[in-house]
């Protein structure tokens, strides 16, 4: 794999593994008009090796779809699913990568889920701030 001289990826051959999922940048525009540092998703594809340690990264353009289908289409299904689930469970300060997989092993892989769901009592308090998350939630919806 290699870069030509407009920048684009050379395999000789070679089928990359892709990956491509959302990234955080500055919304410039956004940042000017309120006058504080704005943020937003935008969609980066990850192209890679086997065999290689080194991949690139780069913002998505359309060309990218149509070359990647198969992980455009894993991309959006990806968002649809999770847009369909409830809010995150990363919103909570206790959550971490162990308690993430140990929930979604028991099925729970929203705040809401979880809110409602019998745990374990080590889960006891994050489902505790869960609880009080949805609580706040509801109370925001009341103004």
């Amino acid at each position: 794999m290699y870069l030509d001289d407009r920048g684009e990826v050379r395999t000789n051959g070679a089928k990359p593994l892709i990956h491509v999922f959302d990234h955080v940048v500055c919304d410039r525009a956004e940042t000017d008009k309120i006058g504080a540092p704005q943020f937003k998703e935008v969609p980066h594809i990850k192209i890679k090796f086997r065999g290689q340690h080194d991949y690139i990264t780069r913002r998505l353009c359309e060309e990218d779809k149509q070359n990647y289908p198969e992980a455009w289409a894993r991309y959006q299904a990806e968002k649809m699913e999770a847009a369909s689930l409830g809010a995150p469970l990363d919103k909570l300060p206790a959550f971490t990568a162990a308690i993430a997989a140990e929930l979604k092993s028991l099925g729970i892989q929203d705040i809401e889920t979880l809110a409602t769901a019998e745990v374990e009592e080590h889960h006891a308090k994050i489902q505790k701030q869960a609880k009080a998350y949805i609580a706040m939630m509801e109370d925001d919806g009341e103004d």
